[in-house]
């Protein structure tokens, strides 16, 4: 990792202690944030961000369902994503997908279709994940609105088109919008830097669901001190089953507790929340792991795998899509998003599904 990365790295792991109550800023610190939250909040009102919110929610054709987060770093939004383009497909209707592509090595805009190649330097981790999990074409750029027009373009036919993240992207024009949470809520409800607000908690009185990814609703709305409604909705995300990265093989939950009962295992993720996939590994597994905390996103050197003294190596499958798959301790912990029937209703609504 190069000095900068290390650097960045270190305050971004800094900051999230402080969001989420794990550390009390200093004197400075708190100081230093604040002057920076007001700054930020004062761009927000001068830019006229809650009043783009707003005109981007149009009547588009396909619908556009934009899945994101009120709070920096991961709630569970992929798994979502991965969900609603599943349940479409699976109503036999045509799907597409837009993503910014975080941390790739290109700003061109890119078409991928289901069989292409796939380099994950210029796609991104979330973009290559949802590639082999949904087989859906995938359009990825910065320029979300662009990404959804090229998406028009190039695939006739499409349904929905749904963006893995967004919210904030107001020049994407969208016709729905879902917000994710996990158990973290909007931890300390500071805005950016000072907290992990982009937006405040008002934001939710303008989006159709409030989606609880860890946890039941009613936690969830004490914790932001909301009532929570018919539109806050739980949506269970599980691991189901470990697959190795090498071999394709499968294990069971069962079957990988008595596999790896007797070996050393480290769990480790690039994820803006590792600790809500440690908890899950350590639950599934019944043990206690050690595990390895990395940056969202973090980009895996070749080697990086060669330097851990582990028998087995658990990741989540966007960590697989960026490391060694000849290294045949790795297992891929592969999680599903269980969508209620309050959700798969809404879908069907947009699309226009009907069994009539």
């Amino acid at each position: 990792m190069s000095r900068i990365a290390h650097l960045s790295a270190r305050l971004e792991a800094r900051l999230t202690r402080l969001w989420f109550g794990k550390a009390s800023p200093s004197g400075l610190e708190a100081v230093v944030l604040r002057t920076l939250e007001w700054i930020y909040s004062t761009l927000r009102d001068k830019t006229h961000q809650t009043e783009k919110a707003i005109a981007s929610r149009q009547a588009v054709s396909p619908p556009v369902l934009v899945i994101g987060n009120l709070i920096a770093g991961g709630a569970g939004k992929t798994p979502l994503v991965t969900a609603v383009c599943k349940h479409v497909t699976q109503l036999g209707l045509p799907v597409g997908i837009v993503t910014r592509g975080y941390g790739r090595h290109s700003q061109e805009l890119l078409l991928l279709k289901a069989g292409d190649p796939v380099d994950v330097a210029m796609t991104g981790d979330e973009a290559a994940l949802l590639h082999a999990t949904t087989g859906c074409p995938i359009a990825i750029g910065a320029d979300r609105q662009a990404a959804a027009e090229l998406l028009r373009e190039k695939i006739p036919g499409l349904r929905l088109i749904v963006s893995d993240d967004g919210l904030q992207h107001h020049k994407l024009l969208r016709s729905h919008e879902w917000v994710a949470f996990d158990q973290r809520g909007a931890g300390n409800h500071h805005l950016l830097p000072a907290g992990p607000l982009r937006e405040p908690l008002a934001r939710l009185n303008s989006v159709e669901f409030v989606i609880c990814t860890q946890g039941d609703c009613q936690s969830l709305a004490r914790q932001l001190d909301l009532k929570a409604d018919s539109q806050w909705v739980e949506v269970q995300v599980n691991i189901l089953r470990f697959v190795n990265l090498s071999s394709q093989a499968t294990l069971s939950i069962e079957a990988a507790k008595l596999q790896f009962a007797d070996q050393k295992v480290l769990v480790m993720t690039g994820l803006g929340n590792p600790d809500k996939f440690f908890d899950s590994a350590r639950r599934v597994l019944n043990k206690d792991l050690p595990t390895l905390a990395l940056p969202d996103h973090f980009d895996y050197p070749a080697d990086f795998c060669s330097g851990l003294s582990a028998d087995v190596l658990v990741v989540t499958a966007k960590d697989a899509v960026k490391l060694d798959p000849l290294d045949a301790r790795i297992w891929v912990a592969e999680a599903e998003a269980q969508l209620p029937r309050t959700l798969t209703q809404a879908l069907e609504d947009y699309v226009g599904y009907s069994t009539d």
